[in-house]
C-alpha cells in the first residue's frame, strides 16, 4: 500500500489540542482525590511500533512508562511521559475498576484519495511483531487474569457506535499474555470517517479484566495436607478391609 499523508506524532498539539489535554488533566487530578485502587502496585505500559511509523519506517519506537495502579488518567499528549510525547491530540489511557479505556487517534492515511483509501495509526509493525500498546504488571491481590472482555464503542460502553472500520471483532487484536499482561494491536487498525476529517476520527477501546480467584499460600497448604490425610485414612481403611477379608 502507497503510504501518504502521515501525521507527525512529535509535531506538537494544536491548540485545540491543548486545551483538550488540560481540561482532561484537571479531570484526572480530580478523580485522583478519590481514586480508588485499580491495581496493586504500579503498572507498565509500553509502546512498541518495530517498523517505524508510515512515511518513516527507520523511526522505530520501543518505549514505556510506569504508572500508578490506581483509577483515573494515566497517559495523555503533553503530560511529559514518554508515551504521550507519541499521542496525538485526543488520545488517552486510563484505568477504571478492573477496565483499561484507551483511546486511539488517526496518525496516517493510506491510499489517500483512492476507492482503497484507508485512514490508521500510523505505527508499524514487521516480521518481528505487531506494532503495540503492551500492559504488563497488572497485580491485583488474591486474583489472576483468565480472560478479556473487549468493546470499541464510544464513551467505553459495551453497546453503541464503534470508530472503527475494522478489524470487526475486537478479540482479533486484543491479546492475553499472561495472568497479569496483555496487548492490544495498533497497526491492524483502521477507523471510520466521522465526518469530522482526520485529526476528529478516533476509536475508544476498553479492555474489561476477567479475573478468577487464587488461593493463598496458608489455603492452598491447608487444601493440600487435608487431601493427603484423607487419602492417608482411605489408605487405612482399605489396609483394614483387606486383613478382615483374610
Amino acid at each position: 500500500m502507497k503510504p501518504s499523508s502521515p501525521r507527525s506524532r512529535r509535531a506538537g498539539l494544536p491548540r485545540l489540542g491543548w486545551a483538550w489535554v488540560l481540561s482532561t488533566a484537571l479531570i484526572g487530578l480530580g478523580a485522583s482525590t478519590t481514586a480508588q485502587a485499580a491495581f496493586d502496585g504500579p503498572v507498565t505500559i509500553s509502546l512498541l511500533s518495530p517498523g517505524g511509523l508510515v512515511g518513516d519506517p527507520g523511526n522505530t519506537i520501543n518505549t514505556f512508562d510506569q504508572v500508578s495502579g490506581a483509577d483515573g488518567l494515566k497517559l495523555a499528549p503533553g503530560d511529559g511521559s514518554n508515551i504521550g510525547g507519541w499521542m496525538l491530540s485526543l488520545e488517552q489511557i486510563s484505568f477504571q475498576n478492573q477496565s483499561i479505556q484507551i483511546r486511539i487517534g488517526v496518525g496516517a492515511v493510506l491510499n489517500e484519495g483512492l476507492p482503497n483509501e484507508q485512514w490508521v495509526t500510523g505505527y508499524l509493525g514487521n516480521s518481528s511483531g505487531h506494532a503495540r500498546y503492551q500492559f504488563n504488571n497488572l497485580s491485583l491481590t488474591g486474583k489472576t487474569i483468565v480472560g478479556l472482555s473487549v468493546s470499541d464503542k464510544d464513551g467505553f460502553l459495551s453497546t453503541g457506535f464503534s470508530g472503527l472500520q475494522s478489524p470487526g471483532t475486537p478479540s482479533s487484536y486484543v491479546h492475553l499474555l499472561s495472568g497479569n499482561s496483555f496487548s492490544v494491536d495498533l497497526d491492524s487498525l483502521v477507523f471510520k470517517n466521522r465526518g469530522t476529517g482526520q485529526s476528529g476520527a478516533y476509536a475508544d477501546i476498553s479492555v474489561n479484566l476477567i479475573t478468577q480467584a487464587v488461593p493463598e499460600p496458608a489455603s492452598a497448604f491447608l487444601l493440600l495436607g487435608g487431601g493427603l490425610l484423607l487419602a492417608a485414612g482411605l489408605g487405612k481403611r482399605l489396609n483394614t478391609n483387606t486383613h478382615a477379608l483374610d
